[in-house]
């Protein structure tokens, strides 16, 4: 996990002939040069921009977390069942972020990592790819990135030994076409694991979810079985349940009728509101939905 990570090897980037364009941007020139006492005042100004960030996920950087909004519970949650090492192996990373498992997959010996994430849902609050830019600079990370939707990578030719598809099915309209699009880029006998929100029962179903169980911006959800079913059908030649976590469904409707804009002024707010803040202090690990994470074979 991001938290685990050792001392790492400090990147020196070789620009030979120096660029003409770089005189005076004493910020940028900070960052080529290379000596310890350049790399600590450049490693603080970034750490201090980090701190001004709005962040998704909790991401250890030089040893401060970033105050993620995701539940952190669940995102170490997925981290413990994901695989302990990828060594050698390339990784997608769909629907990254500001890219936590990213991160999580190079620093577990992935060869290469691209991450992958519209950017574009009302929680993001149009920040784009800040916080994984920073992240990448003060982890000295290669990891790649591409602002697209799962849908979007039609051109992407290449395929990957790992596909990582956390906590995106269900916010698809189509998520078979999501599922399909993975399918593509798995490589024969790689891995995807996908994970997500899931509705109790044992028989695979998909359900549609309405307005007053849920945020406006997520549509259905499969049972878990249901899910590592949804997998087979779109061409994995295996799908199994490698994980479950329990939820409190039973709260999200009379939550919602007791506040009709908690949601709104709630999750998607950059100030949440008092319902919202209190169900977070109450509930530190609390998460409306079960969750599952289904691990699917190419």
């Amino acid at each position: 996990m991001a938290g685990g990570a050792g001392p790492r090897e400090r990147i020196v980037w070789v620009t030979g002939v120096p660029d003409p364009r770089l005189r005076g941007r004493n910020r940028l020139g900070r960052m080529l040069n290379t000596s310890s006492s350049a790399s600590t005042v450049d490693a603080s100004e970034l750490l201090a921009q980090a701190r001004t960030e709005r962040w998704f996920h909790h991401i250890n950087l030089n040893g401060w977390t970033t105050p993620g909004h995701c539940n952190k519970a669940a995102q170490d949650w997925m981290a413990d069942h994901l695989p302990a090492r990828f060594d050698g192996l390339s990784v997608l990373d769909i629907g990254a972020w500001d890219g936590f498992f990213s991160f999580l997959a190079e620093e577990r010996g992935a060869a290469r990592v691209l991450a992958v994430d519209k950017m574009q849902n009302p929680v993001a609050h149009d920040r784009g790819t800040a916080g994984f830019e920073l992240a990448k600079k003060i982890r000295h990370s290669r990891v790649e990135y591409r602002v697209a939707g799962v849908t979007d990578l039609t051109d992407l030719t290449e395929q990957f030994d790992v596909v990582l598809f956390l906590g995106v099915y269900y916010h698809m309209r189509d998520p078979f076409a999501g599922l399909s699009s993975i399918r593509r880029l798995v490589k024969p006998g790689g891995s995807a694991y996908i994970e997500g929100l899931v509705v109790p029962g044992s028989r695979p179903v998909l359900r549609f979810l309405g307005p007053e169980e849920v945020e406006p911006w997520t549509f259905c959800a499969a049972t878990a079985s249901g899910l590592a079913a949804m997998c087979r059908m779109v061409g994995f030649s295996e799908a199994r349940v490698v994980a479950r976590r329990a939820g409190m469904s039973w709260l999200a409707y009379p939550l919602r009728r007791a506040f009709p804009n908690y949601w709104k002024e709630g999750a998607m707010s950059t100030k949440p509101n008092l319902p919202h803040r209190t169900m977070v202090r109450v509930f530190p690990h609390w998460s409306f939905w079960p969750r599952a994470l289904v691990c699917a074979r190419g």
